[in-house]
């Protein structure tokens, strides 16, 4: 038989108060800090995937570049290269060329060739051969001739180092105007292309100068053209050969044929019969030339038709005159009677 053992008053306070009394947290922690365990635990594993996401996924590949010379600023055609004009420039691999150059000692003292653009890689295209001045650069007969010519002259800037132009020069001669074709196949020396007229270092004249490798005996002539006509080049393919038979041409070859047969029978005319009857203003489509007689060969005047206007007003002169020619002077018109010739 079970029996309770009845408890004293003192041990029911004791567990009284022990369960009455509240758990006060630890000192110094705070309830809400609980919370952000988890947080900064789901951070950590995030961290760690991505490094292990990186650790494992394949690389791209890395781009090799390398150091060459390029141009600090504009280099014009003609300038001896110094350390003031160059610097380096990293470029890909892949751009990389054995006509390039890698330390800036291998360019100083060099002469440029064509125009380098600030920025650009110096390739050995654009330089002369060795490190002489122009005067090496050319052959014992040729001579070195600078032009200063109009824009229009120059081919639209098109002409760079390297090619072969004709020059062309025309004349003036009596108040008439006469081109002829002096030189062919020149080299050109130095040139301003279309891209260096946008340099801010260019001064305004010196784009219209080209430099040529002529003769002594083209350098003669090319230096009376430019003072008493005008110069223009032909751009010409470097491979085309001379043309050896180029007579040139005047104002009279623009003129078409009917018109030079009038201007020739005016001069027959006049040399026939001794004339010294006035030409100005007389219309040379109504002047036939006059019948040429000699002992061996007649040789008939060609019909000429005239308007009934110009009829009319020859028809008091009568039927006596072979010819008849019509001279204005100013606002004055004559009229002057050739007799026809009766000699055989």
């Amino acid at each position: 038989m079970r029996t309770s053992i009845p408890a004293t008053n003192s041990e029911i306070s004791s567990v009284s108060s022990l369960l009455g009394r509240e758990r006060l947290p630890a000192k110094g922690v705070s309830p809400k800090s609980f919370n952000l365990v988890p947080i900064l635990i789901a951070l950590v594993v995030i961290l760690l995937l991505v490094a292990a996401a990186r650790t494992f996924a394949p690389h791209a590949p890395v781009a090799k570049t390398v150091q060459i010379v390029g141009a600090g600023q504009d280099i014009f055609p003609g300038t001896r290269i110094t350390f003031h004009d160059l610097h380096y420039v990293i470029v890909p691999d892949s751009y990389y060329s054995e006509d390039m150059f890698t330390k800036t000692n291998l360019l100083v003292g060099r002469v440029a060739s064509t125009y380098i653009g600030k920025g650009e890689p110096i390739v050995s295209a654009n330089l002369f051969a060795g490190k002489d001045g122009i005067a090496q650069r050319i052959e014992n007969h040729e001579r070195a001739i600078t032009l200063k010519l109009d824009d229009y002259a120059l081919v639209d800037h098109s002409i760079n180092s390297g090619d072969k132009v004709d020059v062309i020069v025309t004349s003036t001669l009596d108040g008439k105007k006469y081109s002829k074709t002096v030189c062919q196949s020149v080299p050109v020396l130095f040139s301003y292309p279309r891209e260096a007229l946008h340099s801010t270092s260019l001064r305004g004249q010196e784009s219209s100068r080209i430099t040529l490798a002529v003769t002594a005996e083209q350098a003669e002539l090319l230096a009376l053209a430019e003072e008493s006509g005008k110069i223009k080049l032909v751009l010409r393919n470097r491979l085309s050969s001379e043309l050896p038979h180029l007579i040139g041409y005047g104002e009279s070859d623009l003129l078409p044929s009917k018109a030079l047969e009038a201007k020739e029978h005016l001069k027959l005319a006049a040399e026939s019969r001794g004339s010294s009857l006035p030409t100005a203003g007389v219309n040379s489509n109504m002047m036939p030339p006059p019948p040429l007689s000699s002992g061996l060969l007649d040789i008939p005047a060609p019909s000429v038709s005239i308007p009934p206007s110009i009829d009319a007003a020859l028809a008091p002169i009568g039927k006596t005159a072979r010819w008849v020619v019509e001279v204005f002077s100013g606002s004055k018109r004559d009229l002057y009677e050739i007799p026809q010739s009766t000699q055989q």
